[in-house]
């Protein structure tokens, strides 16, 4: 309403309005609450958001305490995690990933027992051994791996090797000459050895079938993979029978010696086949037979021995009759150019009892 002129002027309250802030929070709305200029008592508040309110004073962009407490927590909380999850990757990479395993080294397959485990102690493996024999790596040497070269062993883990006793090497039975060849053939496969196909030959002194030799010495050690062959008797090599009826003895000996065959002889006399020659043989010329077949010859003493009969004082008829009788050949001579008589009077070899000739031999007789 108007004032009235010449009346007092009522005091001015002060026209500057007082500002209370109320409930100011990092995420609430601020109250703004402000007293009329007018006088009239009544609080005028009005909302802000916290981004709509400027505050004066110094804005160096320092951080509160309180602020800073908290991008702090923030940053702790992101190193504990990270520091937690190294921990856990290097436990999973030392206990169960690639760090945990260990190459197998490649250079002891060929080297020996000892330098094998010494490559192995070297890389932290340890290291277990079976032996086997083998034909191609020495005695003491690594056969194989297991794992092979490059394959993954636990770290303190332990790589099987296999280490060569070298080749395997088998006793030959004893006794095997002068066994069958069957009972032979079964001692040396026992044995664990191949037996390869026999030969055969004769023999003056093995049965057939009866084992000769054997390629190995008896008793001695082999190879595993040596094949014994056996040499197997086909019993006295055949021969044909010569003839040597006629020879002299010694001849026909040494011509059935010589074959192989096994002459024997007798002697008788012979009236047709002089003395010292072969009479007959047995069996006979041509006859087929082996190697120490016996042969038995019959040798000529020449004619029997016979008594020669005394004719002395006889007639000579009755004297020839008597030596022709007894096998003798008679001869009469005339010493005196005739013979009136012809009595006996002397012959040539004597007779009598115990003397003896040849029969079909001559006695002389001479006749007067």
């Amino acid at each position: 309403m108007d004032r009235q002129a010449g009346s007092p002027a009522p005091a001015q309250p002060d026209s500057t309005p007082t500002t209370v802030l109320t409930g100011i929070g990092p995420a609430s709305t601020a109250h703004l609450v402000t007293t009329s200029a007018q006088g009239d008592g009544v609080q005028h508040t009005l909302a802000m958001s916290r981004g709509d309110l400027a505050v004066d004073g110094p804005d160096d962009g320092a951080p509160s305490p309180r602020s800073r407490r908290r991008r702090a927590g923030w940053w702790w909380f992101v190193v504990v995690l990270f520091l937690a999850g190294a921990a856990v990757g290097a436990s999973w990479w030392f206990l169960s990933g690639p760090g945990a395993y260990t190459a197998v080294p490649g250079n002891l397959v060929g080297a020996t027992q000892a330098e094998a485990e010494t490559t192995l102690r070297a890389v932290d493996l340890r290291s277990t051994v079976k032996e086997a024999y083998d034909d191609s790596f020495p005695a003491g040497t690594v056969i194989s791996t297991d794992p092979p070269a490059g394959g993954k062993v636990r770290k303190d883990g332990a790589v099987n090797l296999l280490v060569s006793l070298g080749v395997k090497m088998l006793d030959v039975p004893t006794g095997l000459v002068g066994t069958t060849a069957d009972s032979a053939t079964a001692a040396l496969e026992a044995a664990g050895f191949e037996v390869g196909d026999p030969v055969e030959d004769y023999s003056d002194n093995m049965p057939a079938g009866d084992v000769l030799a054997v390629s190995v010495p008896e008793g001695s050690s082999q190879p595993h993979s040596t094949v014994v062959q056996l040499t197997v008797s086909q019993g006295p090599a055949p021969v044909t029978v010569p003839q040597v009826v006629g020879l002299e003895k010694e001849a026909a000996l040494k011509a059935l010696t010589d074959l192989g065959l096994d002459p024997s002889s007798t002697d008788d006399y012979s009236e047709t086949v002089a003395a010292g020659l072969v009479i007959s043989q047995t069996p006979e010329n041509g006859t087929e037979g082996h190697r120490g077949d016996k042969v038995a010859l019959v040798v000529s003493l020449g004619p029997p021995l016979v008594e020669i009969p005394n004719t002395y004082g006889r007639n000579v008829t009755e004297a020839e009759k008597m030596l022709t009788d007894a096998g003798f050949v008679v001869e009469v001579r005339h010493p005196q150019g005739i013979s009136p008589l012809n009595i006996v009077y002397a012959q040539s070899p004597e007779g009598g009892a115990g003397k003896t000739a040849p029969k079909g031999s001559t006695v002389v007789v001479n006749v007067f």
